[in-house]
């Protein structure tokens, strides 16, 4: 039955009125009510339409030479720890021993090819330490907000 037509209806209103106030309180929480400029997973228009890249492709990103070679190129500019100048020699010695044969995906690999292919607008890292993931992160999407959050205790997770 047409929506039109269950208007003329005198008690649809009411019986309306009724449904709408019986399903408030059944949700939990209020429905979220977004800003106008809240990103979203949609294109930009029909002619520009979100297409994510499928798994397949983030994987062959983040195994890629390039992306070692960026996360490599990040890890050199960060101040040195005992965790980085680890991961930075792991690598190296990986490259030479097994070159273009090597594959290895770690967090920073995956981010950095994440970064690269979707661009965030915005990126929430919780338990920083020293802020190597968002380095990697920021360095591939400039125009990213980043939100970093730490407790900041000193020797926290033995740093």
């Amino acid at each position: 039955m047409p929506l039109d037509v269950l208007r003329r209806v005198p008690a649809f209103r009411s019986i309306a009125k009724g449904v709408r106030a019986s399903l408030t309180q059944l949700r939990p929480l209020p429905a979220p009510r977004y800003l106008a400029d809240t990103p979203n997973t949609a294109g930009t228009g029909a002619l520009e339409p979100y297409f994510p890249p499928t798994i397949s492709t983030l994987a062959r990103a983040a195994l890629s030479e390039d992306t070692a070679a960026h996360v490599l190129g990040v890890l050199d500019k960060l101040t040195p720890t005992p965790e980085i100048e680890g991961q930075t020699l792991f690598y190296k010695w990986a490259q030479a021993k097994f070159r273009e044969q090597w594959q290895y995906a770690d967090v920073t690999n995956v981010l950095a090819a994440a970064s690269l292919l979707l661009q965030p607008k915005s990126y929430l890292e919780i338990g920083v330490r020293r802020g190597r993931s968002s380095a990697v992160v920021g360095a591939l999407a400039p125009d990213c907000a980043m939100y970093a959050f730490d407790v900041w205790l000193r020797d926290y997770g033995g740093i």
